[in-house]
């Protein structure tokens, strides 16, 4: 599943693509958080419109970024997807994280509408929950010999939250830090 995808991204013109400002690609060792709060009327709109067509928030905005990449990109777009890395009930009980970021490769057909495109990306995102156990450390080991070693499996993460962080935590003031 996943060699397939990735010799087909390292065949595409890379160089094209332009990096966001404070990635770990650009060699800063990094990568910079953003955040987007969305008001409360959106969202409800927004899930009005993913429930009437069986799509997800990761995928709705996963889409949205590849249709900005695309302008930038020769050929398919990759980015890191964090998934659900818990093995059995037993991990399940532990506290800590068990997530595991894998590649999501799409090559974005340009001439497709909106609802195609969003149709494509949920199947997509479907087959690649299916593998989602695959270690991601042996991933860049699948990749062609000339692309290792250069976090060159993606430059850009997407992940989204459903909470709002507490500013009180038993009275006292609590400072949320990136």
């Amino acid at each position: 599943y996943f060699r397939a995808r990735l010799e087909k991204a390292a065949q595409a013109d890379r160089d094209s693509f332009i990096v966001p400002h404070g990635t770990a690609a650009e060699g800063c060792g990094r990568g910079k958080r953003r955040i987007f709060r969305l008001d409360g009327g959106f969202c409800e709109r927004l899930d009005a419109f993913l429930s009437r067509n069986r799509l997800t928030l990761n995928t709705f905005f996963t889409c949205v970024y590849l249709l900005y990449a695309a302008g930038f990109s020769s050929g398919p777009v990759t980015v890191g997807i964090p998934l659900l890395g818990r093995g059995g009930r037993r991990q399940r009980q532990m506290i800590g994280s068990f997530t595991n970021v894998l590649p999501f490769v799409f090559d974005l057909d340009k001439t497709s509408d909106m609802k195609d495109l969003l149709s494509a990306v949920s199947a997509e995102m479907y087959a690649l929950l299916r593998h989602q156990r695959y270690p991601s450390d042996l991933l860049e080991r699948l990749l062609p010999e000339e692309s290792r070693g250069r976090g060159s499996l993606f430059s850009v993460c997407i992940n989204e939250y459903h909470t709002e962080l507490p500013c009180r935590m038993c009275g006292c003031p609590v400072t949320n830090t990136e």
